[in-house]
């Protein structure tokens, strides 16, 4: 389900799951799911809404999901993070981490208070997407622009420290990690940007990297952090490099 809530460029919160009434009828959401055979789905805890004030949480806004999930007998992986934060936060802090591993763990107790099924968290979705619009182009807030790697390494430590802290709390837990998939060409006739091309295209796999340990161990990572690898491909998510012509698969 469509979870996004960060601040756009219009300086406008957004909540999607408002906004598409999710909120509202995810029981019958998740019943018509079943319809079709559909027992397993990603939804979001609102960060946002449940820490309005640091270190105190409301679950009235996640309450009704998770009770729907379990009448439902729906799986849920639990998106913890995906792309918005509770305001008056820096994301390149050090509180942000602390604040993210804390709100985990919250999340954590109260699901497993909640039932014995064992549960799935996603806990930054799509870091590399989500670093890229927040940090080098200024899509999301904080709208920084030539920041991305900066913001890539933070949203790195927050789901190291946000995944620990589940598992302190319920060492059941599984983690799924997701990530945009690109597919990226060098424009007709220039063989000679095949290398850049083919560059650009492997950067899809650097969030993983790190949080393998492959790339900047100095972050903490460790193949453990790759538990349940999930993907998104968009109709965009194809273009040319130079030049950034969209091959987009709807036309």
């Amino acid at each position: 389900f469509e979870s996004a809530c960060h601040i756009n460029r219009a300086g406008v919160r957004l909540d999607m799951l408002a906004a598409t009434q999710h909120d509202r009828f995810v029981e019958e959401d998740y019943a018509r799911l079943r319809q079709v055979g559909i027992t397993s789905v990603r939804d979001t805890v609102r960060w946002h809404l449940v820490e309005r004030v640091a270190g105190t949480y409301d679950f009235s806004s996640f309450d009704s999901m998770l009770s729907a999930a379990r009448r439902q007998n729906m799986q849920i992986v639990w998106d913890l993070c995906h792309y918005g934060w509770p305001a008056g936060l820096d994301l390149l802090s050090p509180a942000f981490v602390d604040r993210f591993a804390a709100f985990c763990g919250a999340v954590a107790r109260h699901v497993r208070e909640a039932g014995d099924e064992v549960p799935l968290y996603t806990p930054v979705n799509e870091i590399s997407f989500f670093a890229w619009a927040a940090g080098e182009v200024g899509w999301f807030h904080p709208h920084l622009t030539s920041r991305g790697a900066d913001v890539k390494r933070q949203l790195i430590r927050a789901c190291i420290a946000g995944a620990e802290a589940i598992w302190q709390v319920d060492a059941r837990a599984r983690m799924v990690t997701v990530e945009p998939l690109i597919h990226v060409v060098p424009p007709k006739g220039r063989p000679d940007a095949a290398g850049a091309a083919a560059a650009y295209r492997q950067s899809q796999y650097e969030a993983w990297d790190m949080l393998s340990g492959r790339a900047a161990p100095e972050l903490g990572g460790h193949p453990k952090y790759l538990d349940v690898l999930g993907v998104n491909f968009y109709h965009d998510n194809q273009w040319e490099h130079p030049g950034g012509r969209k091959i987009a698969w709807h036309i």
